[in-house]
């Protein structure tokens, strides 16, 4: 296993484990818990060249472009994997629906279907790991960059996760 591989299979971990514990309700206990981050500029977290600019950003309510560049790709991956699932489903019983009619028809009208919301995802990809691009180019050097999606791979697990 490569150490890329190694590295996406760790933050996916990691992904799950935070959601879980969100969705658990697990952080609520911890201090600070639904307070603002505290991004004063004296933070010994933000390089010293940096901190002027972070503090005129905060006192005038500006947030970076990548953090909201990296909100958006969040949500736009969330919508992406979320579209497939129901694809896969919606592929899945058409096809359950053919072999119980005995109909080749039905059948190809499923494949069909399914190849156009393929090409669809992957169009959608497409733009997703443009975006990716522009917020690797723009992101610190002290924060992690995002791996750019597989069409392909999700359309196959996708599938999978159907059976």
């Amino acid at each position: 296993m490569s150490d890329r591989d190694r590295m996406k299979r760790w933050e996916s971990f990691i992904d799950e484990q935070i959601k879980r514990a969100i969705g658990d309700g697990d952080m609520h206990h911890l201090p600070g818990a639904g307070m603002p981050l505290n991004l004063d500029a004296d933070d010994t977290n933000v390089p010293e060249e940096l901190r002027m600019a972070y503090k005129i950003m905060q006192d005038n309510d500006v947030v970076p472009e990548w953090i909201m560049l990296g909100q958006e790709l969040y949500a736009d991956k969330e919508r992406i994997e979320y579209r497939l699932a129901a694809f896969a489903k919606s592929y899945r019983a058409r096809l359950a629906d053919a072999n119980r009619a005995m109909s080749f028809i039905m059948m190809r009208e499923a494949d069909e279907r399914w190849e156009k919301a393929c090409d669809r995802i992957r169009q959608e990809v497409e733009a997703y790991n443009k975006k990716i691009l522009i917020f690797n180019i723009s992101v610190p050097p002290q924060v992690n960059q995002r791996i750019p999606l597989n069409a392909d791979i999700l359309i196959r697990r996708a599938l999978e996760s159907t059976t």
